[in-house]
């Protein structure tokens, strides 16, 4: 049914627009708090197609980390060493600037140290780890990053792992208060937001991009951002990113869980962590690869039990435990990890494929994309 506005309905959301930002997650946000900080008098506003933000941003695992050593190694066998460091220096630069930009807002982040474990077939020698330092501190000028910490899995009381590097560079956090802080700097800046809006359509038409929303209504915006990650290609089809699903679930145990910090297993494909007393792990979807290439909000029963299996196996090997909650969440993966910033038409700019990294890297990103709009700003106001 098309939704008929009234004069001040329109006067206040629709009319002389600068900015239209796709999606309230943290790129859409940062991109809006970074164009209203460089230019205030700036009409913006952003449209979340649900009434909480659906993707990435707020149904995430909550950490703040640039990379284990086995998923950067990984990384570092399809690209060079440069493209490699270059993306980690900007994840640890993204979480300084959400640092930076968020100031005094409580969103519980917690600076325990990130680890990755590992099973005695999965060892890597020290010089692996020399040699990820030494990039690291060419990138970041961080020192010896990562170490190896063997004592801490008795300390974990972790099972079935032989090995520990740890770094204290990481961190958790809450995404929901994240967002939250991120959308309170952003109204207070001037921006606006309009909750379960879909855009239905759009056309770049030469001097300003023509939008279709609620049925059969139009208007108009000078430029458009579209930050919807891994849903991108439903506005965006031919854009280089797939939706790839991930699953979180949260479990309590008998006894508390001595689990503190950030946890990596197996290139990252699987990470938990402690919340509250409660244990939060996610991932698994190396367990079935084919299967979560898919933006269908559904719960894998098979990687669920991997899961499970993982906790009894290694975490919480001596004592029961209950599924709690569980959800699944939408990645944007692609043929390269590198975030997609880039001009689509005259009027209208893409930034998307956070590939499984949008807290440490999203605020970049949004900086990144605000200044493409600005400069061509400049350019037509010139």
């Amino acid at each position: 049914m098309q939704r008929i506005q009234s004069y001040w309905e329109e006067k206040y959301y629709f009319r002389d627009l600068d900015v239209v930002i796709i999606g309230a997650g943290i790129v859409g946000l940062s991109t809006g708090i970074s164009l209203l900080e460089k230019n205030p008098g700036l009409r913006i506003l952003i449209l979340e197609r649900s009434p909480i933000p659906y993707g990435a941003s707020t149904r995430n695992a909550g950490f703040a980390c640039f990379g284990s050593p086995t998923e950067l190694l990984s990384e570092l066998e399809e690209s060079s060493s440069d493209e490699v460091f270059e993306l980690f220096a900007r994840r640890y630069a993204g979480i300084q600037s959400l640092l930076s930009r968020t100031g005094n807002r409580h969103f519980g982040y917690e600076k325990l140290g990130g680890h990755e474990v590992l099973t005695s077939d999965q060892e890597i020698s020290q010089s692996q780890i020399e040699r990820l330092n030494y990039y690291i501190n060419g990138a970041t000028g961080i020192s010896h990053y990562f170490n190896q910490r063997n004592d801490l899995l008795a300390s974990f009381d972790l099972k079935g792992f032989t090995q520990c590097i740890y770094t204290l560079h990481e961190a958790c956090l809450d995404p929901m208060l994240m967002l939250q802080a991120l959308q309170q700097i952003y109204q207070q800046h001037g921006g606006r937001i309009l909750y379960g809006v879909n855009l239905e359509d759009w056309e770049d038409q030469g001097s300003f991009v023509r939008l279709k929303i609620f049925g059969d209504y139009h208007f108009n915006t000078s430029d458009l951002v579209i930050a919807t990650n891994g849903f991108a290609p439903e506005i965006l089809p031919d854009i280089d990113v797939r939706a790839a699903r991930n699953q979180v679930l949260v479990l309590r145990p008998q006894k508390a869980t001595p689990v503190r910090g950030c946890f990596h297993y197996h290139k990252g494909y699987v990470y938990f962590r402690h919340l509250d007393e409660l244990l939060l792990i996610g991932g698994g979807r190396h367990t079935d690869l084919d299967n979560e290439f898919t933006s269908e909000m559904n719960i894998n029963l098979q990687i669920q039990q991997y899961l499970l299996d993982f906790v009894a196996h290694h975490i919480f090997h001596d004592q029961t435990f209950e599924l709690v909650s569980q959800w699944p969440g939408i990645l944007g993966l692609g043929s390269k990890r590198k975030p997609i910033i880039q001009k689509i038409s005259e009027h209208v700019v893409a930034a998307v494929r956070l590939s499984g990294i949008g807290i440490a890297i999203g605020t970049l990103v949004g900086n990144e994309a605000s200044e493409l709009i600005l400069n061509h700003h400049q350019k037509k106001n010139g």
